[in-house]
């Protein structure tokens, strides 16, 4: 094995006598040379695994030394503030977080009155018909729906009727069914809200009946003796009637003309 690692050197020596370029680079660019050749006395598998670990650690150095040299050219100096003595309780954000949102809404309410007060607003909207049309048709539709939804159709229809044909005189009842309008055309709630909300305006609606019940009306409705006749009278009869009469007309004309 030393016979072979001494030829092996020999080899080499003599390859490098024979070769007259001598190129100007460094020292250590010679043992990278020798360690290219296939003629090195280490074995193959050997060579390797070091050349890897030390090309690793030489990779790792050449980093160390940019970080270092970057972090050097850097002139940035931080000053931080001097801290609170430690004696002094400092209050959790949590518990500050009330304050500090209440602050903040005065200075935004400081800042709108400001502008507010800086430039005049001169513009006042104005609704028209239409529009007041077409808001209290979506309430009543809304208001329809919210009763459907809670009762049966025949009750819902007799209880709406009873709601919007009363008193045209009475403030406080209109006012009454706005408010019952806006509970029931509120956006969708949970179950048990929504039962709650249809269990109100299933009893504000009774009691809107007996206000309308009890109330004292001057208008009377007079009816006619025919009207009473005809009224009383089952309908088979009165159809017999109207056909007789349809009958009798032209003789009656006729007599007449």
């Amino acid at each position: 094995m030393q016979k072979k690692e001494d030829a092996k050197l020999d080899q080499e020596m003599r390859l490098k006598e024979a070769c007259t370029f001598r190129p100007a680079i460094n020292q250590k660019s010679d043992a990278f040379a020798r360690r290219s050749r296939g003629c090195l006395a280490e074995p193959l598998n050997e060579r390797l695994y070091n050349d890897a670990g030390r090309r690793s650690k030489l990779r790792a150095q050449a980093k160390e030394l940019l970080d270092a040299n970057d972090l050097y050219e850097c002139t940035f100096t931080p000053r931080i503030n001097a801290q609170r003595n430690e004696g002094e309780a400092r209050i959790p954000l949590h518990l500050r977080s009330e304050a500090i949102q209440q602050t903040k809404q005065a200075r935004t309410r400081a800042t709108q009155e400001a502008l507010k007060k800086q430039f005049p607003l001169s513009f006042q909207p104005t609704l028209s018909a239409r529009s007041h049309r077409l808001a209290e048709r979506r309430k009543l539709e809304a208001r329809r729906s919210a009763s459907q939804d809670a009762f049966s159709p025949g009750e819902a229809a007799r209880c709406m009727s009873s709601t919007l044909d009363g008193p045209k005189g009475s403030p406080v009842k209109r006012a009454a069914s706005s408010d019952s309008t806006r509970r029931t055309s509120s956006l969708p709630q949970a179950f048990l809200e929504r039962q709650q909300s249809y269990e109100e305006a299933r009893r504000f609606r009774n009691r809107v009946r007996l206000e309308h019940a009890e109330a004292d009306f001057t208008f009377r409705q007079v009816t006619a003796f025919c009207q009473r006749t005809l009224g009383s009278q089952p309908c088979s009869f009165v159809v017999q009637s109207g056909r007789r009469v349809a009958i009798k007309r032209p003789h009656i004309d006729f007599c007449r003309s």
